[in-house]
Order: C-alpha cells, then sequence, then structure tokens
C-alpha cells in the first residue's frame, strides 16, 4: 500500500519538480491510502495556489484512493506518535495511518495486514521523512521511498 505526504500531493498536482517521483504511488490508486488529513492539507494549498476548480479536482483525484478517515483510535495513536517523536499532527496523522498497529487500524476499507505492507512516500525536506529515515528499522516490514539528493 502507499500513503503519500501532503507534499508528494501537492508536487505533483502543481507540477513541481519533483513531481515524477511521487506520480506512480498516486497513479496506482489500488494500492493508494489516503488520510483525510491529507485532503485537508491538498485542497486548502491547492485552492490558494490554482483555485477551487483545481483544488475540487484534486479531492476527485485522491479519493479514488482507499480514504481513511480519522477515528478515535487513529487519533490516539497519531497523538503517542506526536508526543513520542515530536512530530506535527498532519505529520503524526499520516504515519499513524501507514504504521502498523495492534488493532484493525482502518475500518474504511485497509486492513492492518495490509498496511504492515505499506509504503511511505515523503519528500526531504519534511520532518516526516526525516522521522522515516531515523527510524526506518521499527517500521519494518514497511518501506520507505525518499527522494534522493
Amino acid at each position: 500500500m502507499n500513503v503519500v505526504d501532503t507534499s508528494g500531493w501537492i508536487e505533483s498536482i502543481v507540477d513541481a519538480p519533483n513531481a515524477d517521483f511521487f506520480r506512480p504511488s498516486i497513479i496506482a490508486s489500488e494500492e493508494l491510502v489516503v488520510p483525510t488529513i491529507s485532503i485537508f492539507e491538498v485542497y486548502r494549498v491547492v485552492l490558494r495556489l490554482q483555485g477551487e476548480e483545481s483544488a475540487s479536482e484534486s479531492i476527485g483525484m485522491m479519493t479514488l484512493g482507499q480514504v481513511v478517515d480519522l477515528d478515535t483510535e487513529l487519533a490516539a495513536a497519531a497523538a503517542r506518535l506526536a508526543h513520542e517523536e515530536k512530530l506535527a499532527m498532519a505529520d503524526a496523522i499520516i504515519l499513524a495511518t501507514a504504521r502498523p498497529v495492534q488493532r484493525n487500524p482502518l475500518d474504511a476499507g485497509c486492513r492492518s495486514e495490509t498496511i504492515r505492507q505499506c509504503e511511505v512516500s515523503a519528500g526531504n525536506d519534511s520532518r516526516l521523512a526525516h522521522f522515516f529515515r531515523k527510524f526506518a528499522s521499527s517500521l519494518s516490514p514497511c518501506s520507505v521511498k525518499k527522494l534522493s539528493g
């Protein structure tokens, strides 16, 4: 499964320099898990940069994947990660969505056994990417993709 950080979505949508890195994960919608916090962040940025029509189209593209709602258990898991790793709220929610946990984390269509096979994409400038690089061994068997350079 693929979870793309918000920065990756925005790179792809606005056709920024690193868009080609993220597009394969985004295009493979049957493998894509989309946290609702990512929808919020992408809509907000694309609305500011390109207007409402483009922002709405972005939501349409994102919802081709498995949208994961922020429920009570996922929120608590994200809060623990934010506290332990000093992550921002959105980064912690995205990580908690991707990270294997002891419960069935995603009642909205994704099972914990598929999350264990996740692939997380994050940009180099993201605190989340730094976290993944630093703690990649603890995320195993998840694979971590990062931008080179």
